[in-house]
């Protein structure tokens, strides 16, 4: 069988004499997951209401069967378990965050800002707002810190 040129990574590959005619990407596992997001992407713009209608439906059947949940987990105490230490570590994750910000607010949104034009909608607005505060807490710390050097009151 001849080789194909893998679209997301651009190597030769060998492809599955079932698909062969279809198939766009190699086996390489990053190959296929960047293959399948791109498709769904492209799927999701030719339907673009399928997103709220499944809500709504999710909404609905959550609605008719309130005790669904609360039923299942019952019955499944390993699903329940499973469960708990996710949300742990999803916890963990969050508080980890939070210390980042703490720790250094003005690289943190620095970060942000840097980031938020690709991935935010409304970017310009949040960008000069984000910009703002920054620059509000650069000076305020500058001002603290030349202040503590002086021998006055911190601010901030």
């Amino acid at each position: 069988m001849a080789k194909k040129r893998c679209t997301i990574c651009g190597k030769l590959y060998i492809p599955n004499p079932h698909t062969a005619k279809i198939q766009k990407a190699c086996g390489d596992p990053a190959c296929r997951k960047a293959r399948k997001r791109a498709a769904d992407k492209a799927w999701l713009a030719k339907n673009p209401g399928w997103t709220d209608c499944r809500r709504v439906k999710t909404q609905n059947w959550s609605r008719d069967y309130p005790q669904y949940w609360r039923r299942y987990r019952a019955a499944h105490p390993e699903y329940r378990r499973r469960e708990q230490q996710r949300m742990v570590k999803r916890r963990v994750l969050c508080v980890a965050k939070q210390d980042a910000l703490r720790q250094n607010p003005v690289g943190y949104l620095r970060e942000i800002s840097r980031i938020s034009p690709k991935t935010v909608a409304k970017q310009d607005a949040l960008a000069q707002k984000l910009d703002g505060v920054i620059d509000y807490l650069t000076v305020s710390a500058h001002v603290a810190k030349q202040d503590r050097m002086a021998g006055g009151p911190a601010r901030m």
